[in-house]
This record gives C-alpha cells, structure tokens and sequence, in this order.
C-alpha cells in the first residue's frame, strides 16, 4: 500500500500590525501628525493654565470712571488721565433750553426721584459696557415674586422682559436697554454726533474736528 505523502504544514502569513487611525475620519496618523498633535495639546495645555491662573489675562482692566467736576463749566477726565475736556454746560443749555425736555437730549435717562442723573452713573467704566438694570429693586418696588408678570410677558427671561419706556415714557428711544455702553462711546456718540450735524448746517468742519474738544491732542484724525 502507497503511503501518502505528509501535507505540508501551512505557513502563517506575517501580520503587521494595523496603522492607526482616527475613528472619525480614518485617516492614517504618521509620526510627523502624532508630534504634530502632542504640539497642539501641550499649547492648549499652557493656555489653560495661564487662564486658570490668570482670570483677566486677555480682559480689559476695569476702568471705573469719575464724575465731572463744576457746573458753568465742567472738567471731564473719566479715567483722570489727564486728559481734560472742558464742556461749557451753560452755553449748550442756553442753546438747547433749560426745560425738562432740552435736559434729556444729553441726560436721557435718569434714576428714579433723581434730577439729571450724572453719565457716570451708569457708563460706569471708561471702556466696557456695564450691566445697568437693578432687578432686586425693582421687583421689591412692584410686589415681590408675584409681579412678574407686570414685566415678563410669557418666561422669566430678559428677552421677554417690556422695553422700559413701556412703564417710564419719559425715556427716550434709544435708552433703556439693560446695559450701558462704555463712557467713551458714549460721550464721543453723543457730542460727535450731534457737533457733525452743527458744522453740516453751518457749511464748515470746525465743531466736529477732534481737537475742539481736545486741543492737546497730536492726530485730528476725524
């Protein structure tokens, strides 16, 4: 009897191992993106840090601002930089008039029981805008947690909350958010806006120049 030859015992094909990949994308990481990646982390890492060291690091100091001073003529320094605009308070209320109505073209909005409230009052920072509406007052002043509704149309949320005018009309239009802009912006909007309308009437460029108001000033940049 022919004995049949032995079968040849199969060879195991090498396995390599598979590359690795992003399970997302399934994208081949070489060792170039692996740095690459541990580069990024170490950077987001550090960042994190400083941040968590450093709570303002990246932010705007707090600026408060001081109010003017004299009343004829008042000295503006709202961060006492030293840098000083003399606004003549007596001539503009002459021009404008000295009724409640003349007052609010600059004093546009003013606290409860208060005459012209200063600026300051609530652009309360030279550069950052700032929260301005006190709500403990003024659900103490309505009733308490059941006045809600006299101001929440529907959740008690600021986005549901009436415009203010709504219960104060002496405000005017463009008052009564719930924030204040900086007192920078403010003053610049309020005094450049209203100087660009007197020298268009007037055919000359003279109020609206920065160096009216700011005569020690190098650049007249408009």
């Amino acid at each position: 009897m022919t004995k049949e030859p032995e079968a040849e015992p199969e060879v195991e094909e090498a396995k390599h191992p598979e590359p690795k990949r992003f399970a997302a994308a399934s994208v081949c990481l070489g060792r170039d993106a692996v740095v690459s990646m541990v580069s990024w982390i170490e950077i987001f890492g550090i960042a994190l840090l400083i941040a968590l060291i450093y709570p303002g690091f990246g932010a705007r100091a707090y600026t408060p601002v001081h109010d003017a001073v004299g009343w004829d003529i008042l000295r503006i320094d709202g961060n006492r930089a030293k840098e000083m605009v003399l606004f003549d308070h007596r001539g503009h209320q002459e021009r404008q008039g000295e009724d409640r109505q003349a007052c609010q073209v600059c004093h546009h909005l003013s606290k409860l029981h208060d005459g012209p409230t200063q600026c300051s009052v609530c652009h309360r920072d030279m550069y950052q805008s700032m929260p301005i509406f006190d709500h403990e007052s003024h659900q103490q002043a309505l009733g308490g947690n059941e006045s809600c509704g006299k101001c929440h149309m529907r959740t008690k949320a600021r986005e549901n909350a009436k415009p203010c005018r709504e219960c104060h009309p002496e405000f005017r239009e463009h008052a009564g958010g719930f924030v204040a802009r900086s007192y920078e912006s403010a003053m610049h909007s309020l005094c450049v806006g209203c100087h660009r309308r007197e020298d268009q009437e007037a055919g000359q460029q003279v109020l609206s120049k920065c160096t009216y108001c700011h005569p020690d000033i190098d650049d007249d940049d408009d």
